[in-house]
């Protein structure tokens, strides 16, 4: 009987049938698992609506700046502001833990020209930071009547030619309108204000 097969005894039939369903079995039990496996952390992750940073030791996002306790901060006289070469430079204050001690805002407009003299209202502007702390800065106005507007877009970026303590930072936006703007910032464990006059 050379070149035939023997047939399958009832146990050996049965297993060959059951096959396609073990398999189908074990590729349900693997997709479920990653389906547990990616849901997971969002069961025990952050808190999205309080806005808590997933990274260890970084900073709370927070949704509103924290009130400036006892009027402290505010355009009269608004922070201190020197004409450069390289456009307005403005220095704020910073608190908080981790980095460098210093604030700074260099204002441009959106095309690098160095602003002269005043910071305009609905006119896209460029400005780059320095700001001690870690992990990502993040940039938001605030303005009358406690208007806030969460400026984004922030990235690591020097500016050449203009040296402060901290790191170097660059964002772009515009104010909507003239008056006082409170500029809120945050990195990591440090947070602080600039206060500018937009006219």
């Amino acid at each position: 009987m050379t070149g035939q097969l023997a047939p399958l005894g009832a146990d050996e039939s049965q297993e060959m049938t059951d096959r396609p369903r073990d398999i189908r079995a074990r590729r349900a039990a693997a997709a479920l698992a990653a389906v547990v496996a990616l849901a997971a952390p969002a069961c025990g992750g952050p808190d999205i609506s309080s806005g808590n940073d997933p990274l260890a030791n970084a900073s709370t996002i927070a949704t509103v700046p924290p009130t400036v306790a006892g009027g402290a901060g505010s355009c009269e006289p608004g922070s201190p502001v020197t004409q450069l070469p390289l456009g307005l430079q403005v220095k704020g204050v910073l608190s908080g833990t981790g980095g460098a001690d210093e604030l700074w805002a260099l204002f441009q407009d959106a095309n690098g020209v160095p602003l002269q003299g005043s910071i305009p209202a609905a006119t896209d502007l460029t400005v780059y930071w320095r700001v001690g702390g870690d992990h990502a800065l993040n940039v938001s106005l605030v303005g009358s009547n406690d208007r806030l507007i969460d400026v984004g877009g922030e990235r690591p970026e020097p500016l050449e030619g203009w040296t402060k303590a901290g790191e170097p930072w660059v964002s772009s936006f515009a104010f909507p309108q003239p008056g006082c703007w409170r500029l809120f910032v945050e990195r990591g464990g440090r947070h602080g204000d600039v206060w500018v006059r937009v006219v």
